[in-house]
This record gives C-alpha cells, sequence and structure tokens, in this order.
C-alpha cells in the first residue's frame, strides 16, 4: 500500500494543473517516461540477485558486528 501511495502521490503531483503550479513540476513527455521506464525493473533485479546470491551489503560505512 505504500508504494502504491508513492507512486500516486508523485503522479498527482507531476499531472495534476493545481499541484503543478503549487510545486513547480511539469507533466512528463512520452519520450522522457520511455527513457526512465526501465530503470524500476533494473533496479528491482539487481536488488533480487544480490538477494538470491546471499550478498551483504552494508553501504558506506563499515560498522563492526556487535
Amino acid at each position: 500500500m505504500g508504494i502504491a501511495f508513492e507512486i500516486a502521490f508523485a503522479a498527482a503531483l507531476i499531472y495534476l494543473p493545481p499541484l503543478q503550479q503549487l510545486f513547480g513540476t511539469a507533466a512528463l513527455g512520452p519520450g522522457t517516461l520511455a527513457l526512465i521506464a526501465p530503470f524500476p525493473f533494473a533496479v528491482w533485479g539487481v536488488d533480487e540477485l544480490l538477494r538470491l546470491s546471499g550478498a551483504r551489503v552494508t553501504g558506506w560505512i563499515e560498522r563492526p558486528d556487535s
């Protein structure tokens, strides 16, 4: 539900004229949408591959195990 809300909220900010004026956004063109559409799937795919490989990603800062 959280992801669905986030997508709907972002779409409202981008495509509803009153919110476009309030937040200074503009509708994305078909070319831009086609360009960015594959990226969520790429991120999801890499995440799944890392999960399946058992790799442990800790981030930028290594923390000692307590």
